[in-house]
């Protein structure tokens, strides 16, 4: 048999045992953030509504009140304002995915300007929950240190292996219940803003010893949590390895839990580390996310400015931005993949559109760096027409003809 008759036979192999079972939709379309209250008239509601079907905006990214510390009341209000819109969105041909922070909850008003901390705030009120850094500190800190943090909030940050779990699944579970047709899990990483090296808790922490023995590493007698970073030490190496697979089983749980209301429901994945270090110091790898039905990730493909995007970039610049897109997409290259297009101005956001699609990314069009905004109605309008005429070109699944086979030699 010829390499490439063998090549041939392996490649039909391979797609013969793809039964993916996602939904359609996932794979092509136009995606635009919207900001929804529930205090919102009907009127101006159906007016947003009508405002992003005429961008051609296809999928729409929700954001409602569901980063904020809620009582259980004010989170099932969300619930049936959540169901309205979802109902109204797909009246006018769009799907409606629900931004929902994965561990970050945000407290209103839990610090004055002297430095108090308010009697009640979600980390004083579940101190057990909190991620806990590799000098013991909690991870929890106040508005100024990130953007979207404002002044005189509290930005909590939960541990997986904690209580808090079941309190998020549960309330996924409510969202799967509406007619929503997902939801986006904002970033699930293991943030160094309040401390370093998170996941030490000790819920975590016996989490992680139990694996260690599990899988017989030291011996068998296992590993105990790092005190100190050293890249040379096995055993932080081990709990570098363990946070991936303990983010990865949280995210898998939570889509679990979700489509076991409601099987077609979507849990879309934020994650910001590509193919860069940053997936090593936060936990969060896309590699390891298990292939599963309406289980995907949308990437938070970087630009070289956070303020400008791509507007002072290179030709070097765009070739990294490209071949992260295609790391992105590569990942499950069966399956959906979903990528920011962050703009400046019409021009650089125009090259980074160009690049998303090209790369079979379905778009999520925005001006940097807040996900709510738009470059221009009229360029998103413009651009999303022309992804919409021509989606079977973009995001039919393409199958190379040809292989590269490696020698031990050539290797």
């Amino acid at each position: 048999m010829s390499l490439r008759t063998l090549f041939t036979a392996i490649l039909a192999l391979v797609l013969s045992t793809s039964t993916f079972a996602t939904e359609s939709w996932l794979y092509s379309g136009r995606i635009g953030g919207t900001f929804i209250y529930n205090q919102m008239s009907d009127a101006d509601l159906i007016a947003l509504l009508d405002q992003r079907a005429a961008q051609n905006v296809s999928i729409l990214e929700l954001d409602s009140q569901l980063s904020y510390n809620l009582t259980d009341q004010e989170f099932n209000n969300e619930v049936v304002f959540l169901d309205k819109v979802a109902t109204l969105a797909q009246e006018r041909g769009m799907k409606a995915v629900i931004y929902y922070p994965s561990f970050e909850v945000l407290t209103r008003d839990a610090i004055d300007d002297d430095g108090v901390i308010a009697p009640s705030t979600f980390a004083k009120d579940h101190p057990d929950w909190l991620q806990q850094g590799i000098d013991g500190t909690p991870n929890v800190f106040y508005g100024g240190l990130e953007i979207w943090v404002s002044p005189g909030e509290e930005s909590a940050w939960l541990s997986p292996n904690s209580g808090y779990k079941d309190f998020f699944i549960d309330r996924v579970e409510k969202l799967a219940a509406t007619n929503l047709d997902g939801v986006w899990l904002d970033v699930p990483i293991y943030l160094d803003t309040g401390t370093k090296w998170t996941g030490t808790e000790p819920p975590a922490a016996a989490d992680f010893n139990a694996w260690t023995i599990a899988e017989g590493l030291n011996g068998g007698a296992g590993f105990t949590v790092p005190t100190e970073e050293n890249m040379s030490d096995p055993g932080f190496r081990a709990w570098i390895k363990w946070r991936h697979i303990n983010v990865a089983n949280f995210l898998n749980d939570v889509r679990i839990a979700a489509q076991s209301v409601d099987p077609d429901f979507a849990v879309v994945i934020e994650n910001f580390p590509l193919d860069y270090f940053d997936g090593t110091a936060y936990g969060l790898d896309g590699t390891y996310i298990p292939v599963e039905d309406n289980f995907i990730t949308v990437w938070e493909t970087d630009s070289v400015s956070n303020t400008q995007a791509m507007k002072y970039s290179t030709p070097d610049d765009y070739e990294n931005k490209l071949a992260m897109l295609k790391w992105g997409k590569a990942v499950h290259p069966d399956q959906p993949s979903w990528s920011f297009s962050y703009g400046f101005e019409p021009l650089d956001a125009a090259l980074t559109m160009a690049g998303t699609v090209a790369t079979q990314n379905v778009p999520f069009e925005s001006k940097t760096p807040t996900m709510l905004s738009s470059v221009d109605f009229d360029f998103r309008t413009n651009w999303f027409g022309y992804v919409a005429d021509h989606e079977s070109e973009l995001f039919t699944q393409r199958v190379p003809n040809a292989g590269i086979w490696y020698s031990s030699s050539t290797r």
